[in-house]
């Protein structure tokens, strides 16, 4: 027998509880609230090669007024979990947020959750 890998270890992203929190830069108008970014992209981060068992990943993005990804901090795991979620986040795309209907830039939190794959046993 040997063993197949079955299934897309994967992982989805997560918001962190909270709103967005403007990115740093000019003050922003008192009592204005900030609606978050959306995430445009497909979440799905495949689990990476040579990574074993089970890993949440903290990643801490900057978001541009563009949508684009401007930084990807990750924090909370070993490698190579850490590298994977933060190459996935840098080609997110969102829908920026916004303040008063205008795109801010914003900090937004995700958790990556990664799943080692499940492995058959095949006769």
């Amino acid at each position: 027998m040997r063993g197949v890998r079955r299934g897309r270890g994967a992982a989805a992203p997560q918001p962190a509880p909270g709103p967005a929190a403007p990115a740093p830069g000019p003050a922003a108008p008192a009592g204005v609230p900030v609606a978050p970014p959306r995430l445009l992209s497909d979440p799905d981060v495949p689990y990476p090669d040579g990574a074993t068992g089970d890993a949440t990943v903290i990643v801490v993005l900057v978001v541009g007024e563009d949508g684009a990804v401007r930084s990807a901090s990750p924090e909370g795991a070993d490698e190579p979990f850490l590298s994977a979620a933060a190459a996935a986040a840098r080609a997110w795309r969102f829908d920026p947020a916004t303040r008063g209907g205008q795109p801010v830039a914003s900090r937004v939190k995700l958790a990556i959750t990664f799943r080692a794959p499940v492995v058959e046993e095949v006769a």
